[in-house]
């Protein structure tokens, strides 16, 4: 275009048009804009045409913008973007810039005209639904509420905000939850902050908490006064403004009329303020986490219900019998299901006989732990009638028909006579129980009657007549082979944890048992009942007590005394005691397990520990004075076979013979 009275005509045309209008020459510099330029920018006609196209453009958009040009002009073909430009009130909003050439009358290009759209409202919708998309994805995927925060932190951080930061109200306190930054640093100081300045009550006075108001923070410049408004004291204030924060949205997480926390989005001073667009994207996002929030509270809710009434019911105290070991564990599954119905049970009969008893309740929450109850306590006063295993289960059976009828139990139930070890049982559709000989064998004891709830009882009664000194019984619910989703390995790896004899000698066999298999957790809750057959005698402290090994090793060496000659080697059993917890504490610091049985006329000592494993020594080190090696070469020359092994999931399993013999009673 050129200053003829056409060409002042066609730029008075384009001066109304509702879009800016520009045209460029052929080194891409705008010669010419429109009123709605200098409407939209504020800029000067010499500021637009030195330049000022560029300086209008988003840093972050600059590069790729002024490239996509070049190459159009290069070409010659259209040039299209999407960028942003900087209005007269310093915010930027999204526009469509499309640019063709001019030719003369030989068809050279003489410069080229563009337009520039606003589109702000569409993109930054388009983004909005697109961003709630991924944030609704990430909460519900969440297995918890800390994961469920986590993501919403990362997905916030940096397309939203440079700072996302959750609280919550607990006891009427506000306690920050998540703080999440791209930097380490700054996130690590701002964590300190808070340890510092404390979990502070409701204020409705302060321009950050909106809690009590229900309303939205909306602080597009956070000013000095803003942060000394909320900071307890001078310090405090500093420290926040060291955090760089320059825009603040604050919203409310509300859920059934109940404030539950605040999510607050914070950018600093390198980015735009939050434009009232971010703020609504915000206000969705706090009502989306909200809903979590809430859900997570209901369901944790249920579960601490279910798990104090499941508590309650199972057996505070379990029966001692001389020469017989009980050990129990409950281990709650790690989802957000909700607790389940497994439970274990062991009682003593007014004949001295024991009853235990197994079983786990389809279903989980707060009615699953009600009818475990009911089951157990059925268990019970069905024993107590002097009924046996068999006839048991029918009258439980029958109960559960009463309470629940829609409802499956699985249980096991065994009465044993502490006269001559004989064991009767019987089983409902449960995990036939591992019974473990002295000389390592593994029998499954023989199950066969349905599950309770599904119909006709055809409970048969077992009965081993004789369980032999130094056996172990472990009973199970099917959470603990089942925790690898592949049943099969799940029974191969407990069976493969029970040939190993340090789960004679474990100070809680059940807990032994639980460790060794449920090596990543358990998707279900798992009870283990473990009875041990034998009078050895068991310590279990942590290594690096120092105060409960000086007892064990004190109590250990007065059992000896009790059970062995007079004139036997106690000054070197106590050395090898001493010894093996010492290399327990120098190389595998944590639980020690210690037991003492009886072969023949010698005490054997088993110490187990949790750590890597190790070779035993034949000979001293090199350097003699070494630590290395040398309390392994002390025991192996003060007792006899000794020897070290690794046992699956748990550690080492260390045993020697004592040097003295059996002389008196043997007893725990």
């Amino acid at each position: 275009m050129s200053g003829s009275v056409e060409a002042r005509a066609e730029r008075r045309a384009l001066d109304a048009v509702p879009h800016i209008v520009w045209i460029a020459n052929l080194d891409g510099l705008g010669e010419w804009f429109n009123e709605r330029w200098y409407d939209y920018t504020g800029q000067t006609p010499q500021e637009a045409l030195a330049g000022g196209y560029s300086r209008a453009l988003h840093p972050d958009d600059l590069r790729s913008s002024t490239g996509t040009f070049r190459s159009a002009m290069e070409s010659g073909r259209p040039y299209h973007h999407e960028h942003r430009l900087r209005g007269r009130d310093g915010v930027y909003r999204w526009h469509v810039a499309q640019a063709r050439p001019l030719h003369d009358a030989d068809g050279r290009v003489t410069s080229w005209i563009g337009t520039a759209t606003d589109i702000d409202a569409r993109r930054r919708a388009g983004d909005a639904m697109a961003f709630l998309a991924d944030a609704t994805e990430v909460l519900g995927a969440a297995r918890d509420l800390d994961a469920a925060f986590g993501a919403l932190a990362k997905l916030v951080v940096p397309a939203l905000a440079d700072w996302c930061l959750v609280h919550l109200v607990r006891d009427d306190l506000i306690v920050p939850h998540t703080i999440h930054h791209r930097d380490p640093v700054k996130r690590a100081f701002a964590w300190d902050v808070m340890r510092r300045y404390p979990a502070r009550p409701l204020d409705p006075l302060d321009p950050l908490d909106p809690l009590l108001r229900r309303d939205v923070s909306y602080v597009p410049i956070v000013t000095p006064e803003v942060i000394a408004r909320s900071a307890s004291d001078e310090r405090h204030a500093a420290d926040l403004a060291l955090l760089g924060f320059r825009s603040l949205v604050g919203v409310p997480l509300v859920a059934r009329g109940n404030a539950l926390g605040v999510l607050q989005l914070i950018r600093d001073g390198r980015r735009d303020p939050f434009a009232p667009g971010d703020r609504d994207l915000a206000v969705v996002l706090a009502q989306r986490a909200a809903v979590v929030l809430d859900n997570a509270r209901i369901a944790d809710r249920e579960r601490q219900i279910a798990r104090t009434f499941q508590e309650a019911s199972l057996p505070r105290t379990l029966p001692r019998l001389d020469g017989l070991r009980l050990s129990v564990t409950y281990l709650a599954c790690d989802r957000d299901a909700g607790i389940g119905g497994d439970w274990y049970d062991a009682f003593v009969l007014r004949d001295g006989r024991l009853v235990i008893s197994i079983g786990d309740v389809a279903g989980n929450g707060v009615d699953a732990a009600v009818l475990m109850s009911s089951l157990r306590q059925a268990i019970r006063v069905a024993a107590f009638r002097a009924l046996g295993p068999d006839e048991i289960l029918t009258l439980t059976d029958e109960a559960l028909a009463n309470e629940a009828p829609e409802r499956i139990a699985t249980a096991f139930v065994g009465i044993l006579d502490p006269c001559t070890w004989s064991l009767t049982y019987a089983s409902a559709g449960h995990p036939p129980p591992i019974l473990r000989t002295p000389e390592g064998a593994l029998i499954a004891l023989t199950t066969g009657g349905p599950p309770l709830g599904v119909g006709a009882r055809t409970d048969v009664a077992h009965t081993i007549p004789a369980i032999a000194p130094g056996s172990v019984l472990v009973s199970y619910t099917d959470g603990l082979t089942e925790a690898t989703h592949d049943i099969i390995e799940g029974e191969r790896r407990l069976r493969e944890l029970l040939r190993d004899d340090a789960v004679v000698h474990a100070a809680n066999p059940a807990r032994f048992v639980r460790d060794g298999v449920l090596e990543d957790g358990s998707r279900d809750d798992v009870a283990i009942l473990v009875l041990g057959f034998g009078r050895d005698a068991h310590w279990a402290f942590d290594a690096e007590d120092a105060m409960a090994a000086h007892g064990a090793r004190s109590s250990f060496v007065d059992y000896l005394r009790r059970h062995a000659e007079p004139a036997s080697d106690f000054a070197s059993a106590e050395l090898i005691f001493g010894e093996l917890v010492g290399n327990v504490v120098r190389y595998a610091p944590g639980p020690i397990d210690v037991a003492v049985e009886w072969n023949d006329e010698r005490p054997v000592l088993h110490v187990l520990d949790r750590g890597a494993p190790f070779s035993v020594a034949a000979a001293l080190p090199e350097n003699v004075l070494s630590e290395n090696g040398r309390g392994l070469f002390i025991v192996d020359a003060l007792g006899e076979e000794l020897s070290a092994r690794r046992h699956p999931g748990r550690g080492n399993h260390v045993r020697v013979v004592l040097p003295v013999r059996h002389g008196g009673p043997r007893g725990t």
